[in-house]
């Protein structure tokens, strides 16, 4: 699992995608980049998401969910609840997994014995990557929020103050179907 060390008080701005061909990506315009570490989890089959983590920074250069199993999808008809403090900043991630010599093969950490789950609600989405719902606190990047464990385990990626528009073209998406 990502962990987050530190935080980092400047926040970039982020593209936001859903289409009808991938649920979700989010790619940062961070110009302060050249090599980038990959984590993928899931179950390697029905469900993917990659993030791509600057390596100088430790930063999140990009979140993209591929595909999620339909049945990890839940359909939730409220708000999201804002229940924990929120920091604004941008998560630094611990490098220390990703072997340094940065062949190809290197730059990828996969951990495909992961559920996941994705909660659609009225104008946000949830990425959720525990069972364990811990969150100790909220790491928000403008309409992006992290929840994060007591033990910096990333547990949740958000995306708020999504439009009627794009919460109706995740509700009619084709999911996988195990």
């Amino acid at each position: 699992m990502i962990k987050v060390i530190d935080i980092n008080d400047k926040c970039e701005n982020a593209n936001i995608s859903i289409d009808d061909y991938i649920p979700f990506s989010i790619e940062y315009d961070s110009s302060y980049f050249t090599e980038i570490f990959y984590w993928r989890g899931g179950d390697g089959k029905l469900s993917l998401v990659e993030i791509g983590i600057i390596r100088q920074t430790g930063t999140f250069k990009s979140i993209v969910l591929t595909n999620i199993n339909q049945k990890d999808v839940i359909q939730y008809d409220k708000v999201i609840p804002i229940n924990l403090f929120t920091i604004e900043g941008q998560p630094i991630c611990d490098l220390s997994k990703w072997n340094s010599t940065m062949n190809y093969s290197d730059t990828f950490i996969d951990e495909f014995d992961l559920t996941i789950k994705l909660l659609v609600g009225l104008n946000f989405i949830s990425l959720i990557f525990s069972n364990t719902f811990d969150i100790a606190r909220y790491i928000q990047n403008n309409n992006i929020r992290f929840g994060i464990a007591s033990d910096g385990s990333l547990i949740t990626i958000d995306i708020l103050d999504l439009s009627e528009n794009k919460i109706e073209i995740l509700r009619k998406y084709k999911f996988n179907k195990h």
